[in-house]
């Protein structure tokens, strides 16, 4: 990981109930033997908080604090484009130079699955892309389209043995930054 600025949001103040840290988690997962684990390898805290209600709005701001964390801020979320066929058919399956894809179309680099934080970004990257001509698959002939879709960063598992609300960008078991609220004591580490 590369050196970045941490948030100053000194002592604990008085009317503080929660804070709201980032943590760098590590994926330790073990798909043979069923094992499913992340490890936290760093935490950061972002912002103090005067209740402990999970509320992704003020989650999301902490995060926009954060170098590391601002894909998680407001108005952010993974946005996916990618080739398509325009209709769907059972039956149609594409190769995309690896394998077998049904209605993918990513051969070509400049048309391959990208990602973006917002839905203005990826109609821009759409928008700059010249239309998508159509191929002849034997006797058919199959046209394409750009499709979006979006992940959400917003998790919610309050379940029993869920990791409760955060934001995260990838699944629970994938290593990357998360943004959660605690409401455990921590006077003694963030005054350090």
């Amino acid at each position: 990981m590369t050196p970045y600025e941490k948030p100053t949001i000194g002592p604990r103040p008085p009317w503080a109930k929660a804070l709201i840290v980032a943590e760098y988690e590590k994926d330790e997962s073990d798909l043979m033997t069923d094992y499913f684990a992340t490890k936290r390898t760093v935490t950061v805290p972002l912002a103090w908080s005067s209740h402990d209600r999970d509320l992704f709005p003020e989650m999301r701001k902490a995060a926009a604090l954060f170098g590391p964390t601002r894909h998680l801020g407001p108005g952010r979320d993974v946005w996916t484009a990618r080739v398509v066929l325009s209709v769907p058919s059972p039956g149609y399956f594409v190769y995309n130079g690896t394998a077998w894809h049904d209605g993918d179309y990513d051969h070509n680099a400049d048309r391959a699955p990208r990602e973006f934080e917002t839905k203005a970004e990826a109609e821009a990257f759409v928008a700059a892309h010249p239309p998508l001509a159509p191929c002849y698959f034997g006797d058919n002939l199959v046209s394409y389209r750009w499709l979006l879709t979006c992940g959400k960063v917003e998790h919610r598992e309050k379940y029993s043995m869920g990791a409760g609300y955060y934001l995260k960008a990838g699944g629970r078991y994938s290593s990357g930054w998360r943004v959660s609220k605690t409401s455990y004591r921590l006077d003694d580490k963030v005054a350090a």
